[in-house]
């Protein structure tokens, strides 16, 4: 089956939303009439719409990589929501490689295979796009003033019936003319989606590796360079897992931790050989949210209350082991000490490795008291059994969206202003019996 069109879209936009399934319906009868396609067919047969949503770390559906194969146009719905999808930015990177090796026709123009819809208004976009989009033009003249100004999600919303019926089959002439005009091939190797880089989405930097080869075994650096995005789009990683030599007379299984430490740890090998720098990323993406990795320094209190501040996120990624290593254990120890309204804890361990299940009750021993505090306080942002890849995928959302919750509860304000402005409080002067 060869779609006529991909509806490309963030997973946030939908939750909620009633009127972007009802656009994808009303595009794919567009283009049915503007085709003259047969009545028999349907409009799931006409334009492909993922309902279900890819779950974190999970492989293409098959329905999805064929579609993204053999769709004509990719229909890309801009928001704020869209360009931090790192799912989105794949079938972006997905499509454009089947426009890159395509070859038109000398007599037809270059094809314009990639069409987007302003689904956001422009203010709500980011301030740069990203580059792999930064050259395609979204707001056509002949799609109308309004639509350029508020988004059609907004008229939609606002039941602006004379704009939507106007804008929608322009949109379908426009899919069905380039569909038309070109045909593109599908790619030879379709990749696996853990192979997919998003087209919006650079992974962080690595930490620098010349700083830590200096570093002897067990030893941190006095201090780090923090990120340079913060605020509340932003995630910032804390791996607290080592390098390998700074296990090396703490346990006997230490081929999951690489050369540098932290990110290059895999937690859940065996069985899995992924790194927590490449799962926990896609989870920050799925939720809107630049991932970042904040290095591992002595000073990583003073970057937090700072990151607290600014009202970014944090999110510690704790090796169960790593609280037997002198220097990570303070760490933990002096984040103990604060109540951060920012940062999360998961503790990770991997029970299939052969040598954690017999260290577990110890090792739980030695983080009761690095954490005990946090577990004191049964605070529901620190989770501390966490087993399974899906677990962790599962719990590291959960938590983003409590301190979420938790921040934006800091931010109202305590009690209402009084109405003409006067004194709130109770007048501890007055006389007895009154306040």
């Amino acid at each position: 089956m060869s779609y006529w069109f991909f509806l490309s879209y963030a997973r946030r936009d939908a939750k909620g939303n009633p009127w972007l399934e009802d656009f994808y319906t009303r595009l794919a009868q567009e283009i049915g009439r503007a085709a003259g396609l047969p009545a028999s067919i349907e409009e799931t047969e006409i334009g492909f719409y993922d309902k279900e949503g890819l779950e974190p770390g999970v492989k293409w559906p098959d329905a999805l990589a064929e579609a993204l194969q053999s769709s004509r146009v990719l229909v890309c719905l801009y928001s704020r929501s869209y360009f931090k999808s790192e799912y989105c930015g794949k079938e972006f990177a997905v499509f454009s490689s089947r426009i890159a090796s395509y070859t038109s026709p000398p007599d037809r123009p270059a094809p314009r295979l990639i069409i987007p819809v302003l689904w956001d208004r422009p203010g709500r976009l980011p301030d740069m796009l990203p580059a792999a989009v930064a050259d395609i033009q979204y707001s056509h003249a002949d799609f109308g003033d309004l639509y350029a100004a508020e988004g059609l999600g907004q008229l939609m919303r606002l039941k602006k019936d004379t704009e939507v019926e106007n804008f929608i089959p322009n949109l379908a002439d426009r899919i069905v003319v380039e569909a038309e005009r070109h045909t593109l091939p599908r790619l030879v190797n379709m990749p696996p989606l853990k192979d997919v880089p998003s087209a919006f989405y650079k992974p962080p930097p690595a930490p620098d590796p010349v700083a830590s080869d200096k570093l002897s075994p067990g030893d941190l650096p006095p201090t780090a360079t923090p990120p340079s995005i913060s605020g509340p789009d932003a995630a910032w990683y804390v791996y607290l897992a080592g390098r390998d030599k700074d296990y090396k007379d703490v346990r006997k299984y230490i081929s999951c931790y690489g050369d540098k430490g932290g990110y290059q740890w895999k937690p859940h090998l065996p069985p899995k050989s992924e790194s927590i720098g490449a799962i926990t990323p896609r989870v920050a993406g799925e939720k809107g949210l630049t991932p970042q990795v904040l290095p591992l320094s002595k000073e990583l209190v003073k970057h937090l209350r700072k990151a607290e501040e600014d009202n970014t996120i944090a999110l510690l990624i704790v090796d169960a082991w790593s609280v037997r290593v002198k220097s990570y254990k303070q760490l933990m120890l002096d984040y103990d000490q604060y109540r951060l309204d920012n940062c999360g804890v998961i503790i990770v361990w991997n029970v299939a490795d052969g040598e954690t299940p017999g260290e577990r009750a110890k090792l739980e021993d030695e983080l009761r008291e690095a954490f005990k505090r946090n577990l004191r306080a049964v605070d529901e942002v620190f989770r501390d059994s966490i087993q399974t890849a899906a677990e962790l995928q599962t719990e590291l959302s959960a938590v983003i969206e409590k301190v979420r919750e938790r921040l934006r509860d800091k931010s109202k304000p305590a009690r209402p202003v009084p109405p003409n402005g006067g004194e709130s409080f109770p007048n501890l002067n007055a006389a007895a019996g009154s306040v």
